[in-house]
């Protein structure tokens, strides 16, 4: 069962029954984040500090429910599924690298299209996804949505299942036919069921590596093209 405790600013905070009992002396304040809302923290009392880890001045509650004898680095960062800081149940919380907590991220208030990865730029919707420290570009279309949808194709191959989608409506034909309804699979969609190769190979397990940029590749096709590649340095 899901009980609230009162914070500060009038927001209760999401958490277990069974951690309510300890959380509920939270006395927690209700902190805004400059793009993500709110969440709750408190401040560690002097006492508390003197006991154990001296340094850490403030403790957020989602820190408390994963890590209640503060046994992990703070580095560690703590990811709610469902975007909602105040949402502390165990369901709803786990350990992230900062990759996967960027990938879960709100949209940042600066956005204008109300899509991820879309810009207006020059009367077109240009689309872009980040990867490692790096810019993939998705390339530039006329209609919001088309655009929303080669998102979605960018962030199944960059991110697979952590990817995040942009809620676009299916594409529609002539009188309003929606495609699915004709039988046609978007793009990202047919990838995500890919299970084998062009040459049919499994596309799972010890056949299976993701490159940099994270798309997927068959072990198998490559051990041969390397094959093919020194036998034709050896001919010449």
């Amino acid at each position: 069962m899901v009980k609230e405790i009162l914070l500060t600013r009038g927001k209760f905070a999401l958490v277990d029954d069974d951690d309510y009992d300890r959380l509920v002396g939270f006395s927690g304040s209700a902190a805004k984040s400059r793009n993500f809302g709110f969440y709750a923290v408190r401040a560690r009392p002097a006492a508390e500090r003197a006991m154990r880890c001296p340094g850490v001045t403030s403790r957020q509650m989602q820190r408390e429910v994963l890590d209640p004898d503060m046994l992990v680095s703070n580095r560690r960062k703590v990811d709610h599924r469902n975007r909602n800081a105040l949402d502390c149940r165990k369901e709803n919380l786990r350990w992230a690298t900062d990759v996967i907590s960027n990938i879960n991220r709100r949209l940042f208030k600066s956005n204008t299209t109300g899509y991820r990865g879309v810009v207006l730029h020059k009367g077109k919707y240009r689309v872009q996804i980040r990867y490692e420290g790096g810019r993939h570009s998705g390339g530039q279309h006329l209609t919001i949505e088309d655009a929303a949808r080669a998102y979605n194709a960018l962030a199944l191959i960059y991110h697979g299942e952590d990817a995040q989608f942009n809620d676009v409506p299916e594409p529609r034909f002539h009188h309003g036919v929606i495609a699915g309804e004709i039988g046609i699979i978007p793009f990202w969609q047919k990838l995500a069921a890919k299970t084998h190769c062009i040459r049919g190979h499994p596309l799972a397990g010890d056949n299976l590596r993701r490159s940099r940029e994270g798309s997927r590749i068959c072990i198998t096709c490559s051990r041969q093209r390397e094959a093919t590649r020194r036998e034709q340095r050896r001919g010449v």
